[in-house]
């Protein structure tokens, strides 16, 4: 009679506990991320990271705009190369401690969805220079630019 009444008493949180397991099997396990979830990083900071080498710089802009001209050091990826997976993360960006991501300002959507991305990856240093290159041309900072293909 013990045995029944100590079941019974737990069934409830067995039951909820089943039921929390199958909500998360069903709407899978990503956390939610929105925009107030995003470290943004002033113009001081960002030169402080870049100066010291310590960020991986991510121009999220097209790849046109990123040979014109873009922060030195910094890869160009666009939206649809960027994974929400972990293990399909670029090895460069997964081994960095921050990642810096910008656009061309701060209307740069495109910055702010690869950041959060990167971010539902698991990527705990992401931060977001919202300046973006308008900010850092602005300033008179330098620039690195691809050479020109021949003609």
């Amino acid at each position: 009679m013990l045995a029944a009444m100590t079941t019974a008493r737990h069934t409830p949180s067995v039951l909820s506990g089943i039921c929390l397991a199958v909500a998360l099997v069903l709407t899978g396990c990503q956390q939610k991320i929105s925009d107030r979830d995003i470290v943004s990083i002033d113009l001081a900071e960002t030169r402080k990271l870049h100066a010291a080498r310590a960020a991986r710089f991510v121009d999220s802009r097209s790849p046109e705009d990123f040979a014109a001209g873009r922060i030195p050091g910094a890869m160009n990826l666009q939206l649809p190369q960027v994974s929400e997976v972990k293990t399909e993360m670029e090895p460069s960006i997964a081994r960095a401690k921050t990642v810096v991501v910008y656009g061309a300002n701060p209307g740069s959507g495109v910055a702010k969805a690869i950041a959060k991305r990167l971010m539902i990856a698991g990527h705990k240093g992401v931060r977001l220079y919202a300046g973006g290159m308008d900010e850092w041309r602005a300033n008179n900072l330098p620039v690195e630019q691809s050479p020109r293909p021949a003609e």
